[in-house]
């Protein structure tokens, strides 16, 4: 049995004060600084040898024969199948080779259309591999492999109905929609564990919208519609995040908003005018941080 599960639940419907579950978290679960890094330093491990596997792609790819090509990939497919399998999904290590698995399938796809020219779109890529990605995730049950299905579904999305120079409504819609969906989703089936997740949701919700904000500010000047409502989200976010008590979630559409605040003063005449114009904005974000940060930590301390 997971004692911390079971006490983040019994926190979760307040059948714990947050002072008796901080202690006795201490006392079920000690901390283990030595499982803490070497998890840390097994995730960063796994990341840099997908990367290297991708660079080696890139950087020998007029060199590498086509049957080799479509081997490689497919050898690190099984090979990180039956790591999965042999270790089981319920430790980091097995988690880590789920991981590996999705990697290569995009790998494998990538390499399948440059074998065989089969004249796809590159954003076609993410479509499939999105798909594969699911039954993946579902067996995993990591919810930082379901981020990486969204991300890879949202790419698709925003490849698919990209452009420079005219930010559409359709683009918008859907991508506000798609993450908008999965953030529900995480507070239902994530937060019931205690786990601070959602809040990485917003990272690519917030780019997203700022750049359509940028887009119609610079191409579109007398428009004004996707910042008003990416000055709505954020606002939106900061409340929900002071009634979670959520400091980074906080801290981040604190500066987004500066930054959102900042395309306002575009169209002033006078580089400086503009500039201390926007370092007042994020010094002003910053203090928000400040100012908010001790009186969070007081106030889930008093529940």
């Amino acid at each position: 049995m997971n004692t911390k599960r079971v006490l983040d639940g019994l926190l979760q419907q307040k059948l714990l004060t947050l002072p008796a579950y901080q202690r006795l978290l201490a006392e079920l679960c000690p901390q283990n600084e030595r499982a803490w890094f070497s998890a840390r330093l097994l995730l960063a491990g796994v990341g840099f040898v997908l990367a290297g596997v991708i660079c080696f792609f890139a950087a020998n790819w007029q060199h590498l024969g086509q049957a080799l090509k479509l081997a490689l990939p497919l050898a690190g497919l099984l090979a990180c199948g039956l790591g999965a399998w042999y270790k089981g999904v319920q430790n980091a290590a097995g988690q880590a080779f789920g991981f590996g698995a999705g990697v290569f399938i995009g790998v494998f796809l990538a390499v399948f259309g440059q074998v065989y020219q089969t004249g796809a779109f590159v954003y076609q890529l993410f479509g499939p591999w999105c798909l594969l990605l699911v039954p993946l995730a579902v067996l995993l049950r990591n919810k930082w492999f379901w981020l990486m299905t969204v991300y890879v579904g949202a790419v698709y999305w925003i490849s698919k109905n990209f452009s420079w120079f005219a930010p559409s409504w359709p683009l918008w819609y859907g991508v506000n929609g798609l993450f908008i969906a999965a953030w529900a989703l995480a507070e239902v089936f994530v937060r019931q564990n205690g786990r601070v997740f959602c809040r990485f949701l917003w990272v690519p919700f917030s780019v997203f919208n700022l750049y359509f904000a940028l887009m119609e500010r610079v191409y579109f000047a007398k428009e004004w519609t996707f910042l008003i409502f990416a000055l709505v989200f954020a606002a939106a976010a900061l409340l929900y995040a002071w009634y979670k008590k959520d400091i980074v979630l906080w801290a981040w559409n604190a500066f987004m908003l500066a930054g959102l605040g900042s395309l306002w003063v575009i169209a002033l005449d006078g580089v400086f005018l503009c500039f201390w114009i926007s370092t007042a904005f994020f010094a002003l974000a910053g203090g928000a941080v400040a100012w908010a940060w001790p009186r969070m930590r007081e106030d889930k301390n008093n529940e």
